[in-house]
C-alpha cells in the first residue's frame, strides 16, 4: 500500500498544508493553528484508510474501484435510511442525539440532524451530491445504463437523504445528471427516457409512501421538509425570484478586502467567541483571509494531488486506446474536481473537507490500483 505514489504524494501534500497552516498564526502573532486539528485528524483518517483498505478489498482483484463505489453509495443509503427512521419516529431520533454535540442536536430539533455523523448539514450535503457522481458512474459502467428497481429505489434513498442533509446536495446531483446525459455508450433518447422513468417512478413510489404517512408526520413534511428543501421553487412561486435564505446570506459572505491581506492574509481563522473570522464561512473567502493568495494556492494544488494521477491515466488511456470507458472515465474526474470547486464557493471544501477528502482518497487509490493491475 505505502508503495502506491500517489499514497506517498498525497501523504508529503497533507504534512506540507500541516506545516503552512502553522505559518500565518506564527507570522502574524496571531497564534490561531485552529484550522491545523482538521488537517492532523485528515491525516489520521487516512492512516487509518491505508490499514483498512487490503481487508476491505479482500479478493477484488480489478474490481477495487467498483467495490469502493458500492461501500460509499451503500454507507449514504445507510445513512438516509436512518434519517427516515429518525424523522418518523422521534424515540429514534432521540438515540441518533446520543451521538452528536449539544448544539448539533438543537439545531436539527424536526427534521435536521438525523444523521450518524459528526456534521450533518453542509458536509453531509457534500458527501450526498459527490455520491451522486459515483451512483450515475456506476450505473453506466457496472449496469451498462440498464436501470433495475433496486438501483431506483436506492436513488431514492440518496434523494431523500438529501433533503435532510440539505441543499447543497442538489448541486451534485445536477452536474451527475449532466454526466449522465454527456458520457458515450448509449443513445441520448434512450437516456432520456431511463431518466424520465427513474424519476416518475420516485414521484409515485413518494406519493404512495407519503399517504400511507401517520397525520402528523404528513404535516411536517409539507409544512417544514418540503419548503426547505424546494425553498427556490417557493420563492420563485411567491416572489419571482430563484432565491433561498442560504444564497442571500452567501452573497454577502464575500466582500472586498485590502490588498495585504490578498496577498499575506490575517493569519485569522476564528473569532474569539469561536465564530468565523469575519463571520464569514464562504470557502474562498476564508482561504484567502487565513493564508492569503499564495498560500491558497499550496492548499489547492495539494487538493489536486487526489486528481492528477487519475486525470492522466484515463486521458493517456483515451490517447492509446480510444476506448469509450476511458473517456466516460476522464469526464468522471474532471465533474468530480468541478463539483469540489463549485461548492468551495459557499463553503471550505476543497483540500479541507473530511468527508470528501476521505471519500476522494479511497476512489483515487482503488482506480490508481486497478490500472496497475491491468498493467502488470
Amino acid at each position: 500500500m505505502i508503495k502506491q505514489r500517489i499514497v506517498g504524494y498525497i501523504f508529503l501534500g497533507l504534512t506540507v498544508v500541516i506545516l503552512l497552516s502553522c505559518l500565518p498564526g506564527l507570522i502574524h502573532g496571531t497564534s490561531d493553528f485552529y484550522i491545523v486539528r482538521g488537517f492532523i485528524l485528515q491525516f489520521s483518517l487516512f492512516l487509518g484508510g491505508i490499514i483498512a483498505y487490503p481487508i476491505w478489498m479482500e479478493g477484488a482483484g480489478e474490481r477495487q474501484f467498483l467495490r469502493i463505489l458500492d461501500i460509499i453509495i451503500c454507507c449514504f443509503g445507510a445513512q438516509s435510511v436512518i434519517e427516515i427512521a429518525g424523522f418518523i419516529a422521534p424515540p429514534i431520533a432521540n438515540v441518533i442525539h446520543l451521538f452528536q454535540k449539544e448544539e448539533v442536536a438543537e439545531i436539527g430539533v424536526g427534521f435536521r440532524a438525523l444523521a450518524l455523523s459528526g456534521n450533518p448539514f453542509f458536509d453531509l450535503a457534500a458527501g450526498f451530491g459527490l455520491c451522486y457522481l459515483l451512483f450515475f458512474y456506476r450505473l453506466i459502467t457496472e449496469y451498462a445504463g440498464k436501470i433495475s428497481i433496486s438501483q431506483i429505489a436506492l436513488f431514492t434513498l440518496l434523494v431523500i437523504g438529501t433533503f435532510f442533509a440539505g441543499r447543497t446536495g442538489f448541486v451534485g446531483l445536477l452536474i451527475a445528471v449532466i454526466y449522465y446525459f454527456i458520457v458515450m455508450g448509449q443513445p441520448l433518447y434512450r437516456k432520456f427516457l431511463q431518466f424520465l422513468t427513474i424519476f416518475l417512478l420516485i414521484g409515485l413510489g413518494g406519493l404512495s409512501i407519503y399517504w400511507v404517512l401517520p397525520f402528523e408526520i404528513q404535516s411536517l413534511v409539507t409544512g417544514t421538509l418540503l419548503p426547505f428543501a424546494f425553498e427556490f421553487l417557493y420563492s420563485y412561486f411567491d416572489e419571482g425570484t430563484l432565491t433561498t435564505v442560504s444564497t442571500d446570506m452567501l452573497s454577502e459572505m464575500y466582500f472586498t478586502i485590502d490588498w495585504q491581506t490578498f496577498i499575506f492574509g490575517d493569519g485569522k481563522y476564528i473569532n474569539p467567541d469561536g465564530s468565523y473570522y469575519l463571520y464569514t464561512d464562504a470557502g474562498y473567502m476564508r482561504n484567502i483571509l487565513f493564508y492569503g493568495i499564495f498560500g491558497t494556492m499550496v492548499l489547492f494544488a495539494y487538493h489536486l494531488l487526489f486528481f492528477n494521477r487519475p486525470i492522466r491515466i484515463s486521458l493517456s488511456e483515451l490517447i492509446a486506446r480510444g476506448k469509450i470507458g476511458s473517456y466516460n472515465d476522464l469526464l468522471f474526474w474532471l465533474l468530480l474536481l468541478i463539483y469540489t470547486l463549485v461548492l468551495h464557493y459557499k463553503g471550505e471544501v476543497v483540500g479541507f473537507l473530511m468527508i470528501t477528502q476521505v471519500m476522494l482518497f479511497w476512489l483515487s487509490l482503488a482506480y490508481c490500483k486497478v490500472f496497475l493491475k491491468r498493467t502488470v
